[in-house]
């Protein structure tokens, strides 16, 4: 059974038990008053006759018309002695077979004779005539009552009837309603299937309820995938634009130690340091890709407070000695921001890398805390034009593709200094002229 015919069934089925609820209660209250009404008529009629009784002063012919004057419609009234039935007024011979009861105290009641026919009774102690104590009892059948009940049973079926027609077509608008932004879930993942091609949700509206949460959580699902798809797509791309050079190097070289490395020790020496070297420079481009690749972890940040001067001389120092070069910290003691440290020590090393790749002079490494807190690495070097600032930070790109070869630079190093950057919430500039070095900023958040 589909999702949308049990919506229509639940809501008819449900619709039907309360309506069925509703009419039995209307049925019995409207039952219990108009029996309850009926009998304190009754009551009103058994004083009546009581206090009118005491005006006839014992006259049995006076008696017996005024009982006969206040006779039910289609009822009886009859005067019961302790053994036997003294007088009876009755529009029917009918009710002359229903049981009489002698009783010294008042009571009211309702039965049912043999025929199913409802009868309301009021039984009353008088006076009689002889000055004996006698039961009174003004007996009617609810004939009108019956016919009453009747007619509501037919207007309550009918308004049953007309309740579940709009329930059913309600019922049907709630399972469209409800269904519809799933079919068309269940549509775009179909689409999905077949084409092969990653679809998003049309949602309309605000109504923000849930079904619009699960259209937009989808949506949401589908711009991770295609960010991953791309990615992906972006790695093959990067790798095999990339890795290619590299290769017909180490090939070129190889082919080259095939055909000479034997007879010419300064050919294989040459050979082997190439491929060495393009394979060292395949080796980073690789892990650089990764990092780049792995965006998610990038997006962790355990922020604390990170000494800047520290930091700095902690990188002055590392890179001073594996590159033999001069790397000046301009500081203050104490300079902190609360930041990720791992990462923004990712951010400096590639900075300082950076600059002393493209320069042969000093580089000098400023660093300002307080709230607007960045770090600044200098160098020396050749400088860039404003077309090559606006593409440092692009993927791959080199400024000087030769001289890039020469020092090991991948292009991807500044690309991935500016990712961190954006994960940090701060902000990297480069400030520079060409022949007059160049300064890259990375600005903490403020």
């Amino acid at each position: 059974m589909k999702l949308k015919t049990k919506i229509q069934l639940f809501a008819t089925i449900w619709m039907l038990l309360i309506v069925i609820i509703v009419n039995i209660s209307i049925y019995l209250l409207f039952d219990r008053l108009s029996v309850n009404a009926e009998v304190e008529r009754l009551q009103n009629q058994s004083e009546s006759i009581t206090e009118s009784l005491r005006s006839t002063e014992g006259n049995t012919a006076e008696s017996e018309a005024l009982l006969q004057a206040f006779l039910p419609a289609n009822g009886m009234i009859r005067i019961i002695g302790e053994n036997e039935v003294l007088s009876i007024q009755t529009t029917e011979d009918r009710f002359r077979q229903l049981p009489a009861e002698y009783s010294t105290g008042e009571s009211q009641r309702t039965f049912q004779s043999e025929g199913g026919e409802r009868y309301a009774a009021v039984e009353k102690p008088i006076i009689w005539e002889d000055g004996s104590i006698v039961t009174l009892e003004v007996t009617e059948h609810m004939q009108a009552l019956e016919e009453n009940m009747t007619f509501l049973r037919i207007a309550l079926l009918i308004a049953t009837l007309l309740i579940l027609i709009p329930t059913i077509i309600g019922g049907r608008l709630l399972g469209n309603l409800l269904l519809r932004p799933i079919l068309e879930l269940i549509g775009t993942m179909k689409d999905i299937q077949q084409r092969g091609e990653l679809k998003k949700l049309s949602l309309k509206g605000n109504s923000k309820d849930e079904l619009y949460e699960m259209g937009d959580t989808f949506n949401h699902m589908m711009e991770r995938l295609e960010s991953n798809f791309e990615k992906q797509n972006q790695f093959v791309s990067d790798a095999s634009h990339e890795l290619k050079t590299p290769l017909s190097i180490i090939a070129s070289y190889a082919g080259l130690l095939k055909r000479w490395g034997k007879e010419k020790p300064e050919v294989r020496e040459e050979a082997v340091d190439a491929i060495l070297s393009e394979s060292e420079r395949m080796r980073s481009i690789t892990e650089q890709m990764l990092t780049l690749a792995r965006d998610e972890s990038m997006k962790e940040i355990k922020k604390q407070t990170v000494d800047l001067s520290a930091l700095a001389e902690e990188a002055s120092h590392a890179f001073s000695k594996t590159y033999d070069r001069e790397i000046l910290v301009k500081a203050a003691e104490d300079m902190e921001a609360v930041t990720d440290k791992d990462k923004v020590k990712q951010l400096l090393y590639i900075l300082l890398d950076n600059a002393l790749k493209y320069s042969e002079d000093k580089v000098i490494i400023e660093v300002q805390g307080g709230k607007s807190s960045f770090i600044k690495v200098t160098d020396f070097g050749e400088g860039l034009s404003k077309e090559e600032q606006s593409k440092i930070f692009d993927r791959f790109y080199r400024v000087d593709k030769a001289r890039s070869r020469k020092t090991g630079g991948t292009g991807l190093g500044l690309s991935i200094a500016f990712r961190l950057s954006q994960v940090l919430d701060g902000k990297i500039k480069v400030e520079s002229k060409p022949g007059e070095g160049a300064s890259f900023i990375f600005y903490f958040p403020g």
